[in-house]
Protein backbone atom coordinates (compact mmCIF):
# COMPACT_ATOMS: atom_id res chain seq x y z
CA UNK A 1 0.00 0.00 0.00
CA UNK A 2 2.96 2.31 1.06
CA UNK A 3 4.70 1.60 -2.55
CA UNK A 4 1.15 2.94 -4.48
CA UNK A 5 0.93 5.81 -2.49
CA UNK A 6 4.21 7.05 -3.00
CA UNK A 7 3.69 5.86 -6.40
CA UNK A 8 0.51 7.80 -6.49
CA UNK A 9 2.25 10.76 -4.90
CA UNK A 10 5.21 11.31 -7.49
CA UNK A 11 2.77 10.91 -10.37
CA UNK A 12 1.34 13.88 -9.15
CA UNK A 13 4.13 15.73 -8.43
CA UNK A 14 5.85 14.95 -12.05
CA UNK A 15 2.52 16.07 -13.87
CA UNK A 16 2.37 19.38 -12.07
CA UNK A 17 6.09 20.43 -11.94
CA UNK A 18 5.54 19.13 -16.02
CA UNK A 19 3.17 21.80 -16.03
CA UNK A 20 4.77 24.76 -14.62
CA UNK A 21 7.89 24.04 -16.48
CA UNK A 22 5.80 23.99 -19.78
CA UNK A 23 4.05 27.11 -18.95
CA UNK A 24 7.33 28.96 -17.36
CA UNK A 25 9.79 27.90 -20.40
CA UNK A 26 7.55 26.83 -23.41
CA UNK A 27 6.41 29.04 -26.11
CA UNK A 28 8.21 30.61 -29.11
CA UNK A 29 12.08 30.74 -28.14
CA UNK A 30 11.21 31.16 -24.55
CA UNK A 31 9.11 33.92 -24.82
CA UNK A 32 7.31 32.41 -21.60
CA UNK A 33 4.65 29.66 -22.44
CA UNK A 34 2.71 32.26 -24.94
CA UNK A 35 0.64 29.07 -26.36
CA UNK A 36 -0.49 28.11 -22.57
CA UNK A 37 -2.34 31.80 -22.70
CA UNK A 38 -3.94 31.03 -26.28
CA UNK A 39 -7.01 33.61 -24.93
CA UNK A 40 -4.19 36.61 -25.02
CA UNK A 41 -2.31 35.68 -28.35
CA UNK A 42 -5.60 35.63 -29.97
CA UNK A 43 -5.90 39.17 -29.55
CA UNK A 44 -3.48 42.05 -31.18
CA UNK A 45 -0.27 42.86 -29.27
CA UNK A 46 1.68 46.10 -29.55
CA UNK A 47 5.12 46.52 -29.37
CA UNK A 48 8.15 48.90 -30.32
CA UNK A 49 11.50 48.41 -31.74
CA UNK A 50 14.65 48.41 -33.97
CA UNK A 51 14.38 47.22 -37.35
CA UNK A 52 17.33 44.88 -37.91
CA UNK A 53 16.43 43.40 -41.41
CA UNK A 54 14.11 43.66 -44.29
CA UNK A 55 13.10 40.47 -46.26
CA UNK A 56 10.76 42.67 -48.77
CA UNK A 57 11.18 39.60 -51.11
CA UNK A 58 9.64 37.11 -48.11
CA UNK A 59 7.69 39.89 -46.91
CA UNK A 60 8.99 39.76 -43.53
CA UNK A 61 11.80 41.35 -40.95
CA UNK A 62 13.36 41.16 -38.20
CA UNK A 63 12.77 43.50 -35.23
CA UNK A 64 14.74 43.88 -31.78
CA UNK A 65 12.01 44.54 -29.70
CA UNK A 66 11.41 45.60 -26.64
CA UNK A 67 9.06 43.61 -24.32
CA UNK A 68 5.96 42.87 -24.66
CA UNK A 69 3.86 42.87 -21.55
CA UNK A 70 0.44 41.34 -22.79
CA UNK A 71 2.61 38.04 -23.71
CA UNK A 72 4.96 38.33 -20.99
CA UNK A 73 7.93 38.19 -23.74
CA UNK A 74 11.53 39.81 -22.62
CA UNK A 75 13.15 41.89 -25.06
CA UNK A 76 14.77 39.98 -27.62
CA UNK A 77 15.34 39.74 -31.43
CA UNK A 78 12.57 37.97 -33.43
CA UNK A 79 11.30 37.81 -37.05
CA UNK A 80 7.66 38.85 -38.01
CA UNK A 81 6.38 37.53 -40.96
CA UNK A 82 3.96 41.28 -42.78
CA UNK A 83 0.69 39.31 -43.81
CA UNK A 84 -1.28 41.44 -44.73
CA UNK A 85 0.30 44.90 -43.61
CA UNK A 86 2.34 46.56 -46.24
CA UNK A 87 5.98 47.13 -44.95
CA UNK A 88 6.51 51.32 -45.82
CA UNK A 89 8.69 51.55 -48.49
CA UNK A 90 10.88 53.58 -46.53
CA UNK A 91 11.38 51.56 -43.94
CA UNK A 92 15.05 50.84 -43.38
CA UNK A 93 17.48 48.78 -40.93
CA UNK A 94 18.29 51.18 -37.63
CA UNK A 95 14.70 52.58 -38.04
CA UNK A 96 12.55 52.58 -34.78
CA UNK A 97 8.88 51.48 -35.28
CA UNK A 98 5.61 50.72 -33.26
CA UNK A 99 3.72 48.13 -34.30
CA UNK A 100 0.46 46.02 -33.86
CA UNK A 101 0.91 41.83 -34.72
CA UNK A 102 -1.32 38.87 -33.46
CA UNK A 103 0.81 35.16 -31.98
CA UNK A 104 -0.84 32.36 -34.31
CA UNK A 105 0.72 29.19 -34.76
CA UNK A 106 4.11 30.30 -33.56
CA UNK A 107 4.55 33.07 -35.75
CA UNK A 108 4.32 36.87 -35.44
CA UNK A 109 1.86 38.31 -37.82
CA UNK A 110 2.16 42.15 -38.56
CA UNK A 111 -1.32 43.76 -38.54
CA UNK A 112 0.37 47.61 -38.72
CA UNK A 113 3.81 49.25 -38.44
CA UNK A 114 4.57 52.42 -38.38
CA UNK A 115 7.89 54.53 -38.24
CA UNK A 116 8.66 56.52 -34.75
CA UNK A 117 11.19 59.70 -34.91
Amino acid sequence: MLKYALALTALFCAFSFGGALASEHGGHGGHGGAEARAPEAARAHTGTGIVENIDRSGNRLTLRHEPVPSLRWPAMSMRFEAGEAALPEDLRPGDKVRFDFLWQNNTAILTDIELLD
